[in-house]
């Protein structure tokens, strides 16, 4: 007869640390202490975490082979490493947390307004991935992506700790590839597709220089429109 597994057995596997979720790293503890506050629940915890990767931790495009306290120290990150330091906040806090991979249509301009200028999404390809954070509270799973910040895209939706929250539109998913504990083999991979050339001479990490500086821009135009908005 099988062994029932206890609940938190099964969920222990989300705790543990790794290279690039390196929750045991004490700039990445002290931090999550800080944030969690006065907070009394798990949920509590998590809503207050999600905010701070979110809107402290500015989107870029960014080399993904980067643990979760290098990007706490960068202030910036892209979907994987932002994604990468929630999911190790989370757990050096004991809250169980694992990422979510997505495929959606990397060539979609709509997709893309207001982060990427028309000519880059052209150079996109069809399918691309998003890695986004999934926490356990209340006996739970729930999405909650903090890829992009509210200085970027306004009118991004927040998170309440009881509803899914991702960024991609669901008119745009290609599909659901699930969920997982570490993240290292998906990095690994992108920073490979990222050495390839675009624009015919200039590999992908030089690319997101102008990439990165668009988006400044836009932050730049957003802040000014809510100044006159006032």
């Amino acid at each position: 007869m099988r062994r029932k597994i206890p609940d938190e057995e099964k969920l222990e596997k989300y705790l543990v640390a790794s290279e690039l979720c390196d929750s045991d790293n004490p700039i990445v503890k002290a931090t999550a202490e800080k944030i969690s506050g006065t907070a009394k629940t798990s949920k509590e915890t998590a809503i207050k975490m999600f905010y701070f990767v979110r809107d402290q931790v500015s989107m870029a495009f960014l080399d993904p082979w980067k643990s979760a306290s290098e990007t706490l120290k960068l202030g910036k990150g892209s979907c994987l490493t932002k994604a990468s330091l929630q999911v190790a906040l989370l757990r050096s806090m004991g809250i169980p947390a694992r990422f979510r991979i997505m495929e959606f249509k990397g060539n979609d301009p709509d997709e893309w307004e207001g982060i990427m200028p028309r000519f880059a999404v052209s150079r996109m390809p069809k399918r691309w991935f998003h890695y986004f954070c999934e926490v356990h509270v209340e006996d739970k799973w729930i999405m909650a992506d903090a890829t992009f910040d509210k200085a970027l895209i306004p009118d991004i939706e927040d998170w309440d700790g009881d509803k899914n929250v991702y960024a991609i539109e669901d008119k745009a998913i290609l599909s659901d590839k699930g969920s997982f504990v570490s993240i290292e083999e998906e990095a690994e991979k992108l920073d490979q597709l990222y050495r390839k050339p675009v624009l015919w001479i200039v590999n992908g990490y030089r690319f997101f220089w102008i990439l990165n500086f668009f988006m400044k821009i836009q932050r730049l135009k957003n802040k000014l429109q809510l100044r006159s908005l006032d």
